[in-house]
């Protein structure tokens, strides 16, 4: 009876290893690995990755063809190709290109306004795990065809009637060389600016002789309080370089003077109020009237009194602004005062008005030195009056 069911129980696990496998011969193949493609494998190669121009003039451009080869298995793309200095402009054709195929970037090399040894570096950026960067060099010796010292004639602070002129001499590189203020100026350089030759003579530079114009610019004695700045042209008898300008510069300080020069607010509570006062003075001590004062844009809330700094006195005027900060913080209170008076030359007068809305916590407090360019613009305004 034992043998009997030993039996049976083999034929049924017989059965069922026979159905098992045949059901797994039936079962379509497992799916294979997908095929992994590497990428990244071009590779830029250049014949050179350093180029000299040598000794070379400052007015004209100067151009080199760094020419390169895809020496990789796979397509090359390049992402990016960027100079170190606006002088330098990199130009690519395409971006992309296949096994053994070559091409070419254009470096063009503007060497205006420098002079002496010049190294540049471009840098070119590609898809390749062999070259992912590449550096190109440019070198080369810069020759000014003519040098302006100083290149800015800045006339400084000048008091209102104030005669003053700065001179400016131009280095030529030719024999014989001669530069003169253009009889024509721009109209706008006319109204502000006068300029005149003052010699021809030659220099002794370094041992070497050049030729040396002296120019003088100097201001009109009824130019208005403010700052100002035009274009002074200068024609000269090399060919290459027949005309080149030059900046003039001048803030004209008036008889009116603001101590302090501005209403600084300092930092301010929020929703608290607040109070500054500047002291306008006539320098010369010869009375005058403030005959109004107007907020200018965003101080339209602000209270303006303004009264003499001496009672019976006008040489002189305390000028007061009262106002709440805003509720908000991280906010900056700025903006300009228009004074009117009755002064001839200084009818009208803008002092800058600055203040930052904070809690007491340090972490609220601005960050020393951190000025936006609208505040620094005020504040130069504030200087520029004296």
């Amino acid at each position: 009876m034992r043998s009997a069911t030993l039996s049976r129980l083999t034929s049924i696990v017989t059965f069922v290893l026979v159905g098992v496998t045949s059901a797994v011969a039936q079962l379509p193949p497992p799916p294979s690995e997908p095929v992994v493609v590497p990428r990244g494998q071009g590779a830029i190669t250049f014949d050179n990755t350093l180029h000299d121009f040598g000794a070379i003039w400052d007015h004209e451009k100067a151009t080199h063809k760094f020419r390169f080869s895809n020496t990789g298995s796979e397509t090359l793309v390049i992402t990016d190709v960027r100079s170190t200095c606006g002088c330098t402009v990199p130009e690519l054709d395409k971006k992309s290109y296949e096994p053994g195929e070559s091409g070419e970037i254009t470096v063009i090399f503007n060497p205006e306004n420098r002079a002496g040894n010049q190294r540049k570096t471009i840098n070119v950026t590609t898809d390749s795990r062999s070259t992912p960067r590449v550096g190109l060099t440019i070198t080369a010796q810069v020759t000014k065809v003519l040098d302006i010292q100083p290149r800015l004639a800045n006339l400084g602070r000048v008091f209102k009637g104030e005669e003053k002129g700065v001179k400016i001499t131009v280095l030529g590189s030719i024999p014989g060389f001669e530069a003169v203020p253009a009889e024509k100026q721009p109209e706008e350089t006319q109204k502000l600016f006068r300029a005149e030759l003052v010699e021809h003579d030659t220099a002794d530079l370094e041992g070497e002789p050049k030729p040396r114009s002296t120019i003088r610019i100097s201001i009109p004695e009824d130019l208005p309080v403010g700052r100002h700045s035009a274009d002074i042209v200068i024609k000269t008898n090399d060919d290459r370089r027949p005309e080149v300008t030059l900046r003039a510069t001048v803030t004209i300080v008036g008889d009116l003077q603001a101590r302090p020069p501005r209403f600084a607010l300092g930092r301010l509570e929020p929703g608290k109020p607040f109070e500054a006062t500047v002291t306008l003075i006539n320098r010369v001590a010869d009375p005058f009237e403030i005959t109004s004062i107007e907020p200018g844009p965003g101080l339209e809330n602000l209270e303006i009194t303004h009264k003499p700094a001496v009672e019976g006195q006008a040489d002189a005027y305390e000028i007061t602004v009262r106002g709440v900060a805003p509720d908000t913080e991280q906010t900056r209170i700025l903006g300009q005062l228009v004074i009117h008076t009755n002064l001839k030359g200084e009818e009208t007068m803008e002092m800058p008005v600055y203040g930052f809305v904070a809690n007491t916590t340090a972490a609220a407090r601005p960050t020393p030195g951190r000025v936006d360019a609208a505040t620094r613009e005020a504040l130069r305004q504030g200087n520029s009056g004296g």
